[in-house]
């Protein structure tokens, strides 16, 4: 059968105060998880208990509990709480340390007062249930559960650690005695490896000469240097480049201005002299051999493309006429001005 500790217990899973009437009431406290960076470890969420001994009206939780988990009425429920309340201070008032399972410790001090020490250990927080600590760095806190353990075996790492940099600093010192009883006769090695093959060089060297002292010997061509073209000369040689090309293929594209005569009849007008160029060609196929460029009166106006040229003004008029039928296009009339 369940024992009155029993009960507390699990109601301390699930309420944040128990009372136990006439003796003091057991309240949870929530800590968060946290983590131990001196120890290395982390912990789960938990419920801690406290005890408060002024808590000792009966709410009526811990005596319905019991009669209810039971089957006993409520009576008989309180006054097994009442029994176990009388059995726990008389223990205490003999001087008894009073230990309730999985809960704490109660004793009295000097001063005859109820000091309640809870298990660190104990967590009652449902949601970390079977949680426990964890130990971030196991090898390197193993010595923490056994403090015994711990300061002999870092006695011995230390006397270990002590051995070993004895060792080293022997070995050093004999490494070093040795290297410096070696020097000179390394040195004396490294002289002698050099000037071998300074001998061997320079019998190698005149085995080479005869008697005819230019045999053997050739004349170093001098070599030319190395010709830099920066990226300014390369675009610069390119621009030229271009600026030939254009001109040249200007000269041999370039239309002859015949202005010949006074009064123009003008079928288009261009920008672009190539273009220009092009529609003359254009209306020689079509039949109009007099197609002409009219040379621009001043640099920027436009190029002026004629069908046709003549001296008289109501000739050029009457001419117009058929050209805009022939070409289906508008057309104007243009008078020179150069003589």
């Amino acid at each position: 059968m369940a024992t009155i500790q029993h009960y507390i217990q699990e109601l301390l899973f699930e309420r944040d105060c128990v009372v136990v009437p006439d003796f003091g009431g057991f309240i949870t406290n929530f800590q968060s998880a946290k983590l131990d960076r001196s120890l290395n470890f982390i912990s789960p969420a938990k419920r801690w208990v406290a005890f408060n001994s002024l808590l000792k009206n009966d709410d009526g939780l811990l005596s319905h509990f019991i009669a209810k988990s039971e089957g006993i009425s409520l009576e008989e429920s309180t006054i097994k709480i009442r029994a176990f309340v009388d059995a726990l201070k008389f223990r205490l008032r003999n001087s008894e340390q009073v230990y309730l399972e999985k809960i704490g410790f109660f004793e009295l001090n000097k001063e005859n007062k109820l000091v309640f020490t809870p298990l660190a250990e104990q967590n009652y927080c449902s949601d970390s249930f079977g949680l426990s600590t964890i130990n971030i760095y196991p090898k390197r806190n193993q010595e923490v559960d056994s403090p015994k353990i711990e300061s002999k075996s870092k006695l011995l790492a230390f006397k270990g650690a002590d051995r070993a940099a004895e060792r080293v600093v022997k070995t050093s010192k004999k490494t070093a005695a040795t290297i410096k009883k070696l020097i000179p006769f390394m040195t004396g090695v490294a002289t002698a490896v050099l000037l071998g093959i300074g001998i061997l060089s320079y019998e190698e060297q005149n085995s080479l000469s005869t008697m005819n002292p230019f045999v053997g010997i050739t004349a170093r061509k001098p070599v030319p240097a190395p010709v830099i073209v920066t990226k300014s000369q390369v675009d610069t040689s390119s621009r030229v480049i271009q600026a030939k090309t254009d001109s040249s293929a200007l000269k041999e594209n370039s239309p002859s201005y015949t202005n010949k005569g006074d009064y123009f009849v003008i079928v288009g007008s261009f920008g672009n002299e190539a273009n220009a160029q092009k529609f003359v060609k254009e209306l020689q196929s079509k039949g109009f051999s007099n197609a002409s460029v009219i040379e621009p009166e001043r640099k920027g106006k436009l190029i002026k493309v004629s069908a046709n040229s003549y001296n008289n003004e109501n000739e050029a008029y009457t001419e117009s006429a058929t050209i805009k039928s022939k070409l289906r296009a508008s057309a104007w009339i243009f008078k020179s001005s150069k003589k």
